[in-house]
């Protein structure tokens, strides 16, 4: 087992600790002199239920330099490389609301955007005449959204308290929601997690019925195999509504 430490990286002024099964004496080493900055001895911790290794705890609280580094233990395993710094965590908070954008289906995901994560528009045709698994004779527009996951699915619950949490998240903390995206959306008059947010939205309401119900998602009938979104051509259903999708639907709103 390499040792373990934090890869996103350790606050200035927080604790800082990595793991190894191997006891004894630690270095930490700046990444970009070379030079050792600490060194210390670990202290056992014991099993580690979910390696179900016995580990050692290597504690270098005291760097607290801004940089870049790696902890060697005794037997001249390295960690990968870890940063410390003031806000090593905003990268971080910045990816993964991006990564909605990725998600996007009925779309292309422009290299201005994407950058080598660039596909074609997908699904445009499949879901513009998505049929109701109840009754295939009537069919449905439901373009647009996020893929829930690699399945290329669409549910409306996971994409309510999705929406939710985003809505929340910009009302308690708006300072830090003002992040630019680098979207199609980007520049406007509106924060980009919301145009995100409203890209979703669009999808939602394209997933209510007349008498105000909601469907409860789309999918095909099974699985897709291991491709990329423009490659998946299986005929999508909606399913019918659901008191879950319907209440879902109607909170995040």
């Amino acid at each position: 087992m390499a040792i373990v430490a934090n890869e996103i990286g350790y606050l200035i002024g927080q604790k800082k600790i990595a793991s190894t099964t191997v006891g004894g004496s630690f270095q930490v080493i700046d990444q970009v002199t070379g030079q050792e900055v600490y060194a210390g001895e670990t202290t056992f911790f014991g099993l580690d239920q979910a390696s179900k290794d016995f580990v050692n705890l290597a504690d270098f609280t005291e760097v607290d330099k801004p940089g870049t580094y790696i902890v060697r233990d005794e037997a001249g395993e390295e960690s990968c490389t870890f940063t410390i710094g003031e806000d090593v965590y905003h990268a971080v908070h910045q990816d993964m609301i991006k990564d909605l954008y990725f998600q996007r289906c009925g779309s292309a995901i422009e290299e201005a955007y994407a950058g080598i994560y660039k596909r074609p528009c997908c699904h445009k045709d499949t879901q513009k005449k998505a049929m109701l698994l109840t009754d295939h004779s009537v069919t449905m527009d439901v373009t647009g959204g996020w893929h829930d996951a690699g399945d290329y699915g669409k549910y409306v619950s996971p994409a309510a308290v999705s929406i939710g949490h985003l809505l929340y998240a910009m009302l308690l903390f708006p300072d830090k929601m003002q992040l630019n995206l680098n979207i199609p959306e980007s520049g406007g008059t509106m924060p980009d997690v919301l145009c995100e947010c409203l890209y979703e939205i669009n999808w939602l309401f394209k997933m209510q019925r007349e008498d105000g119900g909601v469907f409860h998602k789309t999918t095909g009938m099974r699985h897709p195999g291991f491709m990329m979104p423009e490659e998946d051509e299986d005929q999508f259903y909606i399913f019918e509504v659901s008191s879950m999708a319907t209440a879902d639907f109607a909170a995040c709103m």
